[in-house]
């Protein structure tokens, strides 16, 4: 059975069947989808996407792409980032390993995670952190940086951003679903709070989860790993230090419910949109 994500603004008696997006938004507490007001119809990206490389949008589910070597190895600058195979000796060592790859995405007011997907510039977040169109800046490692929208998917809430920092370490990506039960851990920049981690476990996988904008998205990874507004974008890891997916929404009014897009769907976003 379906569940629906939608913004915690409805009367209390409703809030515990509620589900929440993760991009903060100042010190509004509530969870929120960007939308225009009644009435007046969405900008284009040609309307509001500031100057820089043309914004693509996929308008249908990408294919899936067949891979036959790591995929690491398949973009510039990945093939010396190596791919952990065993469990690293305690979570400071899997932190140690991912926390320079995880950036703070901010737009307007609003707050949310990335994670380098590859040395040239390429940061990869939530379409709804950066839904407005506006300019976007970056936080890595202290310092401010502007980013452009190179490419979004609606139909997968993924967006895909660059920068011109230098100096950035991308994030090992692996096929790999982790089974239930499994230890994770979430890195990401909850109510601006850059480089927070929470760990947990994997609750389920397989979940199916709409949007408010109407978007249904399926294979989810269902975690009980510590969530909040500003999570938004930032990698799952397991315990090898290996990129499972994105944290991408919640369920308001509960605790420990929090939904997952996994690393199969980002691999399939960035064959489709990263240049080569």
């Amino acid at each position: 059975m379906n569940r629906r994500i939608t913004s915690v603004v409805l009367p209390t008696a409703a809030c515990g069947l509620l589900l929440g997006l993760l991009c903060s938004a100042g010190r509004q507490t509530h969870y929120h989808y960007h939308q225009p007001p009644t009435g007046e119809p969405p900008p284009t990206p040609a309307e509001r996407v500031p100057p820089g490389p043309p914004v693509t949008e996929t308008t249908a589910p990408p294919a899936p792409v067949e891979v036959s070597l790591p995929y690491r190895s398949l973009w510039r600058g990945w093939s010396k980032t190596p791919l952990p195979t065993e469990p690293l000796p305690g979570a400071s060592a899997t932190v140690a390993l991912v926390q320079p790859s995880v950036v703070t995405v901010k737009q307007g007011k609003s707050t949310g995670s990335g994670v380098v997907v590859d040395v040239r510039g390429y940061i990869l977040t939530n379409w709804h952190c950066v839904s407005d169109f506006g300019d976007v800046t970056l936080v890595i490692a202290g310092k401010y940086h502007t980013a452009t929208i190179v490419a979004i998917d609606r139909n997968t809430d993924l967006a895909l951003l660059r920068t011109p920092a230098r100096g950035l370490v991308p994030l090992a990506l692996t096929d790999a679903i982790p089974p239930v039960g499994a230890d994770v851990l979430l890195i990401g920049c909850p109510y601006g709070y850059s480089g927070s981690v929470s760990r947990g476990i994997v609750s389920a996988t397989g979940r199916t989860i709409e949007l408010p904008s109407g978007v249904t998205l399926s294979g989810m990874i269902q975690t009980d790993a510590a969530v909040n507004p500003g999570s938004s974008g930032g990698p799952l890891v397991n315990a090898a230090g290996q990129w499972v997916g994105v944290a991408t929404a919640m369920r308001g009014g509960a605790n420990g419910i929090a939904f997952v897009t996994p690393a199969a769907t980002v691999k399939r976003f960035l064959g489709n949109n990263l240049p080569r």
